[in-house]
């Protein structure tokens, strides 16, 4: 193996350790915002199908008071339970998740009352979280070809 062989195996590695966080943050970046839109904007549950319709009218008065849509679950009255799912540390490693206990107990109540996962990441979201940090690791290699 020549040197430079050998030093540019020596960078790639020093460039996927040292960048394994980065390409962590990016595709939990990616799975956070499939996440969000699945649920909140798309209004499915893990395996794709819908969250459902509101049917109480009494709950459907309430949304309307508050300026929410009241046909489709869209499982957002006040935005808190989206902007609580946070990508950050766990046990040292990083993680998506909920950043308070409130926002879990609703998420396991709200999918207990619809009767579907939803707050359950999708083995598409998995498939995009694996892309994304094949996309990031791809970048960082392209760097060091093009150095």
């Amino acid at each position: 193996m020549s040197e430079f062989d050998e030093k540019f195996i020596a960078e790639v590695t020093s460039a996927i350790v040292n960048g394994t966080n980065d390409f962590e943050i990016a595709a939990l970046s990616s799975l956070q915002g499939s996440y969000l839109q699945r649920i909140h904007n798309d209004r499915k549950a893990t395996d794709g199908s819908s969250l459902g319709r509101y049917r109480s009218e009494q709950y459907k008065k309430k949304r309307r008071e508050r300026g929410r849509q009241t046909e489709e679950k869209d499982l957002e009255f006040h935005g808190d339970l989206r902007r609580s799912v946070k990508i950050g540390k766990s046990r040292n490693n990083n993680v998506m998740g909920f950043d308070r206990d409130l926002s879990r107990l609703i998420a396991s109540g709200q999918q207990e009352q619809i009767g579907k996962e939803v707050h359950v990441v999708s083995n598409d979201e998995i498939a995009e979280l694996d892309a994304a940090y094949l996309r990031e690791l791809d970048f960082s290699l392209n760097k060091l070809r093009n150095a």
